[in-house]
């Protein structure tokens, strides 16, 4: 009697997916030109034995999610007397890709609100530099406040789970400057809990400066 030979179970999604980024990633640091469909069909059979079908829909995938990018040429080419526009698809790994493999950089993209154009909501707004939104005009208030959240981590004379609080009211505060008309609901509660606690004599200073500032956002 003769034994069936097991065939080797399927990868999954997900098993695909992460040789694909591999594999560019790789091509990448070769320093390799962008490949066509046909050329990466070839290297992922060659290396994994992943038929085609199975590369193209993870591919697909992968490129509207932005890890890989899809770049398309278009050539003239000639037909008798004739020009006609010829597309030539390639692919290559995105930046998005990369930090999948190496981790963020200094470089990385800190934008906290993506797919939002800042520019566009009718405001002055300015983008910091740790991916932070304040609206110009509360720029001095938003800069106390970091340097009251800094004084706060510091602090010898708070827990951890103080800090902790103190910090995350701070940040809410933060987060409200990036709009015109902050909330003042969210903002008076998120103050009271933070300047409760801020009350050791290294910080007491800051409640007692910033306190009149926060009132006046809302005085008009």
């Amino acid at each position: 009697m003769t034994t069936r030979k097991r065939s080797a179970p399927s990868p999954s999604a997900d098993e695909v997916r992460l040789r694909l980024i591999q594999w560019f990633y790789d091509l990448n640091k070769k320093g390799g030109a962008p490949r066509g469909m046909r050329d990466l069909c070839k290297g992922i059979k060659e290396e994994c034995e992943y038929l085609a079908p199975l590369v193209k829909q993870n591919l697909t995938y992968l490129v509207d999610l932005h890890y890989i990018k899809k770049e398309v040429t278009m050539t003239k080419v000639q037909t008798g007397k004739t020009f006609r526009e010829q597309a030539s698809t390639a692919y290559r790994i995105a930046a998005k890709g990369i930090e999948f493999i190496e981790g963020k950089s200094q470089f990385s993209d800190k934008n906290r609100y993506p797919g939002i154009n800042i520019t566009a909501t009718g405001g002055s707004s300015v983008v910091l530099g740790d991916g932070h939104i304040v609206y110009s005009s509360f720029r001095t208030l938003y800069d106390e406040l970091n340097r009251m959240q800094l004084a706060v981590a510091d602090s010898t004379g708070l827990n951890d789970t103080a800090k902790l609080e103190a910090s995350v009211s701070i940040e809410t505060i933060k987060d409200q400057l990036a709009l015109p008309k902050p909330d003042r609901t969210i903002v008076e509660r998120a103050w009271e809990t933070a300047s409760n606690i801020c009350t050791t004599a290294a910080l007491a200073d800051y409640a007692t400066r910033l306190g009149p500032i926060i009132a006046a956002l809302f005085s008009g």
